[in-house]
């Protein structure tokens, strides 16, 4: 599991840094030939990943400041997302993995007749977490394309 996490976070941290010079105009546009902007990919990125890590415990599932509904498979840009709203949308993104490892931690520490391993396990399976590294590589290949059309 944790191999899947330690992935996931390298591919964020990259993505962040590839999308850190860009304006909210830039970052709002949507090149010719897609549907979605670049700030809708790392919103939606955001959405199923949240699905996917907390899928089984749906309370723990991280609030916003931002309706994360607008990021969810069949939606698209519909409005320009403000410059406070992208800065909490890649705050988010980035603190995804630390988050999750937090709760797992605590987890593991209010069932200590459990190891680590087990608790995680009953959480998310290597399997949920090998479709969100591919879902993640998709869509930052989709950015990589748009940042080149910028």
């Amino acid at each position: 599991m944790i191999q899947y996490l330690t992935k996931l976070e390298e591919l964020r941290t990259r993505l962040l840094k590839c999308t850190k010079h860009l304006t909210t105009q830039q970052i709002n546009y949507i090149p010719p030939g897609f549907k979605n902007n670049i700030i809708w990919n790392i919103g939606h990125e955001l959405a199923v990943s949240d699905d996917i890590l907390y899928g089984n415990i749906e309370s723990m599932k991280p609030q916003y400041p931002f309706d994360i509904t607008k990021f969810k498979k069949g939606s698209k840009p519909e409005q320009i997302v403000d410059t406070d709203t992208v800065a909490s949308i890649k705050e988010a993104f980035g603190a995804t993995v630390p988050n999750f490892l937090r709760l797992m931690s605590q987890a593991s520490l209010a069932h200590p007749e459990l190891q680590y391993d087990k608790v995680v396990r009953r959480i998310i399976s290597n399997a949920s977490l090998s479709f969100l590294i591919f879902h993640e590589e998709m869509h930052i290949q989709v950015v990589d394309r748009m940042l080149l059309l910028l």
